[in-house]
């Protein structure tokens, strides 16, 4: 397995949280690290037309609405990873029954301690032109590809004799 892709799934398994009724842990995880918590909603009886998220609000009230994924069975998935340090609380949204019960932790990210974690990638804000992290740390994403060069010769028939 890749090394990286490795990496992510031990890290997914340190941050797990089950929420189930009447159960609820502060959680404290390092920031930009991926942090899943496991809903339980027995009786459900269509998840596929159900519309689930959890929403998260940081003690300065920043809100961040993260939508929920069916993992089959009872269970639904929710996957965060806020870039702000400090205490989050998280709340339960949709149409869904059987949810109200659940207690979601609060959640407590700390400073990252990995040199690479600089958080998700965006357009720098002081270069708009360039690539960043949302820490600000400058990115330069290395393409090996080019699949959509050869596509549009092939399309508009450039290079054909």
């Amino acid at each position: 397995m890749d090394p990286g892709v490795e990496r992510w799934y031990r890290t997914l398994d340190n941050y797990t949280t089950e929420a189930f009724r009447g159960k609820a842990v502060s959680k404290e995880i390092e920031q930009y690290q991926v942090h899943e918590i496991v809903l339980t909603a027995p009786g459900q009886s269509d998840p596929f037309s159900a519309s689930v998220s959890v929403v998260f609000t940081h003690q300065d009230r920043t809100r961040l609405e993260v939508p929920a994924f069916y993992d089959g069975g009872d269970k639904w998935r929710v996957r965060v990873s806020p870039s702000k340090v400090g205490r989050w609380t998280a709340e339960v949204s949709g149409d869904v029954a059987g949810f109200e019960e659940s207690k979601l932790p609060d959640l407590t990210f700390v400073p990252s301690k990995d040199p690479g974690g600089h958080g998700r990638l965006g357009v720098s804000d002081e270069y708009p032109h360039r690539f960043a992290f949302e820490d600000g740390t400058a990115a330069l994403p290395l393409g090996f590809e080019w699949n959509w060069m050869t596509a549009y010769h092939q399309e508009h028939g450039v290079g054909r004799d």
